[in-house]
């Protein structure tokens, strides 16, 4: 009786979650569109967006993939792409050095707010195109909800891997299109560009294909929300010796 329990309440939880998802991707109306550099878009929703992605997150499961994924973080830590730092208070105690890089200087400014000082952290206005760190600097190089919204995301993820360790880490929480249901990458497909001027994001990207295209040795995946929530544990690609 008790599996039985546990089944019916993660089946009604798995379709709120996917009914939420579909809910906001067909009937969400997008401000007025212009054409903008991202990190102008990222300035202007700054300091409303973790009020805006809160719900949704915890209802389509995204918050315990970002506790997961943090978790596995070692040594010292870059992520990149930061945004507001939703992840600052879900890396181990363990970790003890953290640096949150993005373009954005206004995210930069509601992550640091969310600091509690308990270990050392850096907030840098960084394009994560380039990177200034020397190579193989970091244990561990982060991305979560990065790739949707760079400009050339495969030279971001060779700019990860080159400043991660040769026995370092990515992580990498992506959302892309899915691999899974065509209807569903079509539909996100016609609505890229509404939603793009709205969150700064290209929500239609092909994530296994970027991170295929990129090199990475490809430790762990899982996908979630109808294939288009991608969950990654890689190591850098190795260099030609």
């Amino acid at each position: 009786m008790a599996a039985k329990k546990v089944v019916a309440v993660t089946g009604f939880i798995t379709a709120y979650a996917v009914g939420t998802y579909m809910a906001y991707s067909w009937f969400h109306k997008p401000g007025p569109r212009t054409a903008q550099a991202s990190n102008v878009i990222f300035d202007s929703i700054a300091k409303d967006y973790d009020k805006k992605m809160e719900n949704d997150e915890w209802m389509l499961g995204i918050t315990r993939l970002r506790k997961q994924l943090v978790s596995l973080a070692k040594g010292s830590v870059l992520e990149v792409g930061a945004g507001t730092c939703r992840n600052i208070d879900f890396y181990p105690s363990h970790i003890q050095k953290l640096t949150f890089a993005d373009h954005s200087i206004k995210m930069l400014e509601e992550g640091k707010r969310k600091f509690s000082g308990t270990r050392d952290a850096d907030f840098v206005l960084m394009d994560g195109h380039k990177l200034d760190f020397p190579d193989n600097t970091f244990d561990t190089v982060v991305d979560t909800f990065g790739l949707c919204s760079f400009d050339n995301p495969k030279e971001v993820l060779g700019e990860m891997q080159r400043v991660c360790k040769e026995d370092g880490v990515i992580l990498l929480l992506e959302h892309g299109r899915s691999t899974n249901h065509n209807w569903l990458s079509s539909h996100l497909d016609r609505k890229a560009e509404l939603h793009h001027a709205d969150w700064g994001c290209w929500w239609n990207r092909n994530i296994e294909q970027l991170v295929t295209e990129a090199g990475l040795e490809i430790v762990n995946t899982k996908k979630q929300n109808l294939g288009t929530t991608y969950f990654y544990v890689a190591k850098p690609k190795k260099q030609a010796e």
